[in-house]
């Protein structure tokens, strides 16, 4: 459950998996200690002490939670609670031993194994999709995961009230240390268990038998939970709840009973051969869980259901051959002994997977493996079947049902010996192709990842955070979330991290939606690029200095209308564009909004470049007037529903966990001094989770008057996710997911080059050299560069295509792509803490961290360099 927890904490994978993994180390050492459990106290009394010391230290982790250093306190007081663990397991083993009889713990092994996984679900699975609901209802990650831990904290002083009163009392649970000679006793437990007949293969079993399946439930929770971009299957945190917690849990059941069954029936040693493959061979639908990426929740559970039946199953004759192993007065001390296999299973299983996600990222890489670790243990369990081991021909024959018959040896046959072989060489052929992605040349997640999070963490220059997708190949092959898209300057536990469904005001990447809405329309016949506004709008729209000039709907998709936003581009809902346009309104002022006159250049409609945003809200009101819609309505139901993507022009019409997964926007600026060492200041879309209320008069308003409220110049809330779609409906000319939403005459029409800066004829502001040529809604970068100057994407040149950029409230944006090549490259970053203007770029317009983030999205996921 820590893994999730942290996951969704905003920690990265590779640190999940190096700083989790201690907590494996009380297991693994317990042996050091485990003695003493016997030489001092009952057994009794360590298990009632540890749950009581367990339950007091989750209260204590849901206490600190929402403090700054709550990972180094949760941490910390995990790896006591972890101690606290290893030893009740100590105890509750001998009182196992202690308090059943032989043929009663073979029969009760199956139930104990169960019950032993249900605990475990219960904390990955059903704790789990508590956190996950309750963070969907609060918005508060840090608040929900304190409630679970409260919850757990009642569990465990519960399970201590309870058991204080029904636990027995056998006469044989007492302290063994009654002589005063510690030390000798101690090492006598060791002495006596390591003089064991066959104990190198004992040993070897106990590594080997579960060698894979250590290795494999240490990350499948962040396997479940990462974006399919980084490898994984994209769930929630409420979703990894079910299907561990509910659909898991039933598989496991039965798995575990039916084993413990057969067991009881039959014997150990006719079941070993099934059980071993059971435990192995389901781990490779998480290799076609890693192949395939299924985006269906039923197909996801019913592989973790496999997984967890063939676990329950094989599980089973892994616990009995530990209780068989135990021999003599001390078998709590060879219980302890036995946890030696975790040593080697989960100090491997971190060490290898650190490594791995630190050179490729998370999702398929723990995979690889896989027919190696099925391979390795099922021949030491070919191995100790034809040795001959006593503890193997005799004392199995005993754990028959209540020991009355002995069972033959059935299963020897060198065929099936070849079967498993060749199982474990299909296991490793699967992995291979899993794997296939990370082999050189493909992305290198790890180094992108430690670039664009530096990059994001510049003390002189910090993001609050940053998205990011690469698409190559006309697929998506990287997308990375960084950073807060939430942020509590005096409690940073409060702050929430950015994933994969985080939604963004976009600034103007927004025009690329309104672009593609209006291009709907045009193939609907009803708008034409190139008639007169005003016939649409009812009114007459001309520029009072070129009376005599139309302007039409392709003038205002490429900015060649003459309209300026020096008179603003944003007006009260209850104003008319009418009246802010035509120089009779009552809200014409002094006429800013329209271009004059000038001597160096013609300045009439459909001459003259100049980016104006009052271009986009007059198209969005176009809009509004030929579909008889609202603006913000419209491009929902024309654009983002029939792609399925999450996302709105108007906050108030977004969904309940839309908003909770909204970024506020940030600046470290306040009263126009920058601070990069200051607190974050919110600038936008701060809705503490909670949806805005509705504007005054919204309910009176009339489409095709005025769609400034919406922004059609900059207002959408959309996530990085969703702008890979529609990059890629781009990209494919104009279909994506099997939905067509474009002809691809519209897609080529909207990149058809409408306008190019020509500095002889000053036919154009180019601003500072970024914008050089335009089509319908969409810039063409064309790699030029100069110092400072130009639109150039990457260090060295020689990337030039189509896209957009976004900058308003902190946030910076870019959304570009080549058709022709089938890549591009999308980042969001949602908050400044410097002066972009005192830090421009080497060769280019854009900022140097805009720079560092194209470079570096290029180099690792386009040109896959290393």
């Amino acid at each position: 459950m820590s893994v999730v927890f942290y996951k969704n904490m905003g920690l990265s994978n590779t640190d999940i998996a190096l700083y989790t993994s201690w907590l494996y180390l009380p297991f693994v050492i317990k042996p050091l200690w485990s003695p003493f459990v016997d030489m001092f106290r009952t057994k009794r009394w360590w298990i009632l002490t540890m749950q009581l010391l367990i339950g007091s230290g989750f209260a204590l982790v849901a206490l600190v939670i929402p403090l700054a250093s709550y990972f180094q306190l949760t941490l910390a007081i995990f790896w006591l609670l972890a101690f606290s663990a290893a030893t009740h397991d100590v105890a509750s083993d001998g009182f196992y031993m202690l308090s059943l009889k032989q043929h009663q713990q073979a029969a009760y092994v199956g139930v104990r194994s169960m019950f032993f996984r249900m605990a475990m679900l219960t904390g990955q699975g059903a704790l789990v999709f508590l956190a996950g609901r309750l963070t969907e209802l609060t918005g508060n990650t840090a608040f929900a995961w304190s409630l679970v831990f409260f919850v757990l904290a009642a569990m465990f002083i519960a399970l201590f009230v309870y058991h204080r009163l029904v636990l027995p009392t056998p006469a044989a649970d007492h302290a063994l240390a009654g002589d005063g000679h510690v030390g000798v006793a101690f090492l006598l437990v060791f002495r006596e268990f390591l003089a064991k007949k066959n104990i190198g293969r004992v040993l070897a079993f106990l590594l080997l038998y579960r060698f894979g399946e250590s290795q494999l439930v240490k990350l499948a929770p962040p396997f479940l939970l990462d974006s399919k971009a980084s490898g994984g299957l994209a769930l929630s945190t409420a979703q990894v709840g079910i299907v561990y917690g509910s659909i898991g849990m039933v598989a496991l059941t039965v798995g575990g009973l039916l084993g413990s069954y057969l067991i009881a029936r039959d014997g150990l040693k006719r079941w070993l051969w099934p059980m071993a493959l059971a435990i192995n061979v389901p781990h490779l639908v998480y290799v076609y869980l890693a192949l395939a990426l299924p985006g269906n929740l039923y197909l996801i559970g019913a592989a973790v259901a496999f997984e967890q039946l063939g676990y329950g199953f094989g599980f089973t004759a892994y616990v009995l051959f530990m209780i068989m192993t135990a021999d003599g007065g001390r078998r709590t001390q060879d219980r302890a002994l036995r946890h030696l296999r975790r040593l080697h299973g989960h100090g491997h299983d971190a060490a290898r997977h650190v490594q791995r996600l630190a050179a490729s990222g998370p999702g398929l890489c723990q995979f690889f493996h896989l027919g190696v670790r099925c391979r390795a243990s099922l021949f030491c369990c070919h191995g100790l079947d034809r040795s001959g081991s006593p503890i193997w021909q005799g004392r199995a024959m005993k754990y028959c049902w209540m020991g009355l018959r002995p069972v033959p040896v059935t299963i020897r046959s060198r065929w099936f010996f070849a079967l498993v072989l060749l199982t474990a060489l299909m296991t490793d052929f699967c992995a291979a192709q899993s794997i296939a992605p990370q082999a050189p040349g493909a992305v290198s997640v790890g180094q992108l990842n430690a670039e664009l999070k530096a990059v994001l963490d510049d003390p002189l220059k910090p993001l609050a955070s940053l998205s990011a997708v690469a698409i190559c190949d006309g697929k998506v092959v990287y997308e990375g979330h960084f950073g807060y898209r939430f942020i509590d300057n005096a409690m940073p536990a409060r702050n929430l991290t950015t994933d994969t469904q985080t939604l963004y005001r976009v600034a103007s990447l927004s025009k690329l939606v309104t672009a593609i809405g209006v291009m709907r329309l045009v193939e609907q016949n009803k708008l034409d690029l190139d008639a007169d506004i005003g016939s649409y709008l009812g009114f007459r729209v001309r520029n009072p200095n070129f009376p005599d000039a139309r302007i039409s709907t392709r003038m205002l998709l490429n900015h060649t209308s003459s309209l300026r936003d020096g008179g603003g581009y944003s007006f009260p809902l209850e104003q008319s564009l009418q009246s802010v346009l035509d120089p009779a309104g009552e809200n014409y002022g002094s006429g800013r909004q329209w271009a004059a006159v000038d001597s160096s250049g013609d300045r009439a409609p459909g001459k003259y470049f100049q980016y104006v945003n009052l271009n986009w809200g007059l198209l969005g009101t176009v809009m509004e007037a030929v579909s008889g819609q609202r603006f913000d309505r419209y491009t929902r139901q024309a654009v983002l529903s029939p792609l399925q993507i999450p996302g709105n022009f108007n906050t108030e019409e977004l969904s309940a966990s839309e908003i909770r997964n909204l970024a506020v926007l940030y600046r470290k600026r306040r009263n126009e001094v920058w601070d990069p060492t200051g607190p974050w200041v919110a600038e936008i879309d701060d809705y503490q989770g909670k949806p805005p209320a509705p504007r005054a008069g919204m309910e009176r308003y009339r489409p095709g008057r005025n769609a400034t409220p919406f922004s059609p110049q900059g207002g959408l809330r959309i996530g990085a996710a969703g702008l890979a779609k529609l990059m890629l409906l781009l990209i494919n000319g104009g279909e994506v997911d099997g939905v067509r939403l474009l002809s691809q005459d519209s897609i080529a029409a909207m990149l058809h080059e409408e306008w190019r800066h020509d500095e002889n004829k000053q036919n154009g502001d180019n601003y500072k050299g970024l914008f050089n040529a335009w089509g319908l809604g969409v810039q063409r970068f064309l790699d030029l560069s100069a110092p400072q100057r130009g639109d150039r994407l990457v260090a060295g040149g020689g990337v030039s295509g189509y896209g957009h950029l976004g900058f308003a409230y902190g946030l910076q944006s870019a959304f570009f792509f080549d058709p022709v090549k089938r890549f591009g490259m999308i980042y969001l970053m949602g908050g400044t803490g410097f002066d972009p203007e005192s830090d421009p770029g080497r060769y280019s317009s854009l900022n140097s961290w805009e720079e560092r983030v194209l470079d570096a999205l290029y180099r690792h996921a386009i040109l896959k360099e290393p």
